[in-house]
């Protein structure tokens, strides 16, 4: 049997420290309960918060990058608002002509390399059967093609 060597006083005095820090800490969590269940509340609180809102960002970065390359690397769409970025931009994108079944046929007549192109157009209506009303629906119309043209599959009919 062999006899271990002594301890240094430095390493021995901060092991005696060590251990006394860790019983001074367990016993104020067991006197203060209320205060340890709230702080490891917390403390799981904004765990799940944060992952909760990385998951989302994920998620919505992925449906993103998805509709993006549905459209391929040749698409261009022609809007009237484009990508707004602020209050100043929506309220001078307003101002601006809404685009006409015109614009879109003169588009398609005279673009020399697109293989096709399509237009479509949304507005929230009230819709009406007999006695029935239905506020705010969104309605949206495009050209035969513009399934094809947005990665969509034609519905049954």
């Amino acid at each position: 049997m062999s006899i271990p060597a002594p301890m240094k006083p430095q390493s021995r005095a901060s092991a005696v420290a060590f251990g006394e820090t860790m019983r001074l800490a367990l016993d104020t969590l067991r006197v203060n309960k209320l205060r340890t269940f709230l702080t490891l509340l917390g403390v799981i609180l904004s765990v799940f918060t944060l992952v909760l809102v990385m998951s989302v960002v994920a998620g919505l970065n992925r449906y993103v990058s998805e509709k993006v390359a549905s459209l391929g690397a040749n698409a261009v769409i022609i809007d009237r608002f484009g990508i707004l970025t602020n209050l100043a931009d929506f309220i001078k994108a307003q101002r601006r002509p809404p685009l006409r079944t015109d614009d879109y046929e003169y588009v398609r007549d005279h673009a020399q390399m697109p293989r096709q192109v399509g237009a479509s157009a949304n507005r929230s209506l009230d819709i009406r059967y007999g006695n029935e009303k239905v506020d705010g629906v969104g309605v949206t119309g495009g050209t035969p093609n513009i399934f094809e043209l947005q990665g969509l599959t034609r519905p049954s009919a």
